[in-house]
């Protein structure tokens, strides 16, 4: 019996020092009236905030969003099965190599993302800018009063009629 209070004992003076370790400042800084114990004892645990909150996505399974997990899910649903199938023929190299070249667009489609746009997005961006609408564009405009105000009394013409007269005011 006397061996477990000495045990309780020797247990109760351990937890009293760490737990007085924890709570007192550092040695180096005063007890009291120090700045450095000051801004010690003000501490106080924090969560970092983002500024940005549109840039916070759910994460469902293994801190994964739900579309990186389809997308891995069906990479190795396919990349697998391939391997599995075609070491026989092309040995393990070949077939691990065949493995990755079928996994890799998955993977490519599922952790790539620019300005909060998935990769496909990015793509379609891409080509409508580059071959589906016009380079330049050039600025017209439709007047659709014209056929009610008469010849003449477009926009580009009063323009022009403006330009005349002052190339006549230099002239004369």
């Amino acid at each position: 019996m006397s061996s477990l209070s000495g045990l309780c004992v020797c247990f109760f003076v351990f937890l009293s020092v760490f737990f007085l370790m924890i709570r007192l400042p550092p040695s180096s800084t005063p007890l009291y009236s120090s700045a450095a114990s000051d801004v010690y004892k003000r501490q106080m645990p924090y969560v970092n905030v983002p500024n940005d909150l549109s840039k916070i996505k759910t994460k469902m399974a293994f801190n994964l969003t739900k579309r990186q997990l389809v997308c891995f899910g069906s990479a190795g649903a396919v990349g697998i099965p391939a391997y599995l199938l075609t070491r026989g023929t092309l040995g393990n190299t070949g077939a691990m190599f065949l493995m990755l070249g079928i996994m890799l667009p998955a993977f490519l489609l599922a952790m790539y993302e620019k300005d909060g746009l998935p990769f496909e997005k990015v793509v379609r961006n891409i080509i409508r800018a580059k071959f589906l609408r016009p380079g330049i564009r050039a600025y017209r405009t439709e007047n659709i009063y014209a056929p009610f105000a008469g010849p003449g009394a477009g926009k580009e013409d009063v323009i022009e009629k403006h330009k005349e007269e002052k190339r006549s005011r230099r002239q004369g």
